[in-house]
């Protein structure tokens, strides 16, 4: 009897050992198989657009909200669309269904009107905040915009020189009011000029366009088109006479040899 008891003894301790090593090595391997799962890199995405930057979409224009990295998934406050309460609708979009916000009808290069009153050259447009630098050459100064700070574009700005039906001159102020340039006209004129966008081109433009920095057939074939001009009224200079229409033909005359 004693023989069976220390057997049975020996067989229970062994069996419980080994129960103890099979839980053991069970929990062990769990907690390392999650420990691998967690140490698993993520796959983030790259970002393109900043936080606040001007945006379109295909469901107007908006700002970037935030950014998530791991779907590469921008949230978007649509301006164009707004909600009951007064808020924003928002929206949520890829990189590839975004662009940078351009303030309408503007280009890089070409004058525009600011809501602060001051006109200037578009210089460029930063593509990941949608900034438009603006340069203001009369004041020595450059502005950063956002697409809705620009008003509208315009034909020249204050201080451009400019190529009239009455010759060259200088913008010297623009009226947001009726469309009005005003311009001081140069050489013997020592006239100014009211006139609407149509009856002025910048002379920089003309410029670039030939690299010899002269006007060529382009130029001319605006001459011909602002002889439309000449007999009509345009603002205080209707009453034009004929010695002065053939000064400005000479002077046209003499820019085009």
């Amino acid at each position: 009897m004693a023989e069976t008891r220390d057997l049975l003894s020996a067989f229970s301790s062994l069996v419980t050992n080994t129960v103890r090593r099979i839980t053991t090595t069970s929990s062990v391997t769990s907690a390392d198989k999650i420990e691998m799962e967690v140490k698993e890199p993520i796959v983030k995405f790259e970002r393109y657009y900043r936080d606040g930057a001007s945006v379109s979409t295909a469901y107007g224009d908006g700002l970037v909200h935030c950014f998530r990295e791991n779907d590469g998934v921008y949230e978007i406050q649509l301006l164009s669309w707004k909600l009951a309460d007064g808020q924003f609708a928002k929206g949520y979009f890829t990189n590839n269904s975004l662009t940078h916000c351009l303030a309408r009808g503007c280009q890089e290069g070409c004058p525009v009107l600011t809501n602060l009153g001051l006109t200037g050259i578009l210089a460029s447009v930063q593509p990941t905040s949608g900034v438009h630098v603006v340069t203001v050459p009369k004041l020595n100064m450059v502005c950063y915009l956002q697409p809705r700070s620009i008003v509208l574009p315009l034909k020249a700005a204050i201080g451009d020189e400019v190529l009239t039906p009455y010759g060259e001159g200088v913008v010297v102020k623009y009226r947001l009011q009726d469309a009005m340039y005003q311009v001081s006209l140069s050489g013997k004129w020592q006239a100014i000029l009211y006139c609407r966008a149509e009856a002025l081109d910048r002379i920089e433009d003309d410029r670039q366009q030939d690299p010899n920095g002269s006007f060529g057939m382009q130029w001319f074939l605006r001459i011909l088109t602002f002889n439309a001009f000449r007999g009509q009224h345009i603002d205080g200079l209707s009453n034009v006479t004929k010695s002065q229409r053939s000064r400005s033909n000479s002077v046209s005359s003499r820019r085009s040899s």
